[in-house]
């Protein structure tokens, strides 16, 4: 099993000035499972009710 830490992940976090969105990119997963398993478990410690979206069902152009 990959040992994580989140001392080898950077970050920004920014307001969007036009549209008042927050935005907050990490940088430095190792693989798409672990930034996967981050984002579940931020959005579940965050307590938003969140289910994964694959890249086919994004509809909506404000979603990156």
């Amino acid at each position: 099993m990959d040992y994580f830490s989140s001392d080898d992940l950077d970050s920004v976090a920014y307001i969007e000035k036009k549209s008042k969105a927050v935005v907050l990119k990490f940088y430095g997963f190792p693989n798409e499972i672990t930034a996967r398993l981050f984002i579940d478990y931020s959005m579940m410690k965050l307590g938003f009710d969140f289910q994964p979206i694959s890249g086919n069902e994004m509809k909506s152009k404000m979603i990156h």
